[in-house]
């Protein structure tokens, strides 16, 4: 039950962290322009985050504890991009380059795919 309150702390605060960046991030793109200013922000410095948060758990400077609160609660409230990018990674140090390439592929062509299905679906 602690793993999941951990996870439970984390996702709220990252949550709040990526409302907080959408707010500042409408605030200063041009009016007019609908470039998802915020959200690149977000996804580029969940990577950030994430990588240098791996990166330390797996030196085992980092408890359990505290990736499951700043890796998967934190990091997953904030961005689900940060972890697509991390597992890719993972996949490339691994010598997975079919795995990887199909992995980048799949999740970008269906995940594209799929929103659209689901825009026109509930239009």
């Amino acid at each position: 039950m602690r793993e999941v309150l951990l996870v439970f702390l984390g996702g709220g605060f990252g949550s709040i962290l990526r409302y907080g960046v959408s707010i500042l991030g409408n605030r200063i793109s041009s009016p007019g322009t609908h470039f998802p200013f915020a959200t690149l922000v977000v996804n580029l410095l969940g990577c950030f985050v994430l990588g240098c948060l791996t990166a330390l758990f797996s030196k085992g400077a980092m408890s359990n504890d505290w990736r499951l609160l700043l890796c998967v609660g934190l990091c997953g409230g904030f961005t689900t991009f940060s972890t697509f990018s991390v597992e890719g990674i993972t996949l490339l140090r691994n010598g997975q380059v079919g795995m990887f390439a199909t992995y980048i592929l799949l999740s970008l062509c269906l995940g594209l795919l799929l929103a659209y299905f689901g825009w026109r679906l509930c239009l």
